[in-house]
């Protein structure tokens, strides 16, 4: 089995949201370790598709 995996970047208000949603949780004192994968997540849009 293959996959096939496109990452492409949001529309604008996502990654606006994205990037202030993250700014005001490291100021808010979140690790760094759980805010920079949800900010990734809001601001791509992550695809996969399984070939058979």
């Amino acid at each position: 089995m293959r996959a096939i995996l496109e990452v492409t970047v949001r529309e604008h208000p996502y990654a606006l949201t994205a990037v202030s949603g993250g700014a005001l949780a490291v100021w808010g004192g979140t690790p760094i370790e759980a805010v920079v994968p949800v900010a990734l997540l809001l601001c791509l849009r992550v695809r996969v598709r399984f070939l058979h």
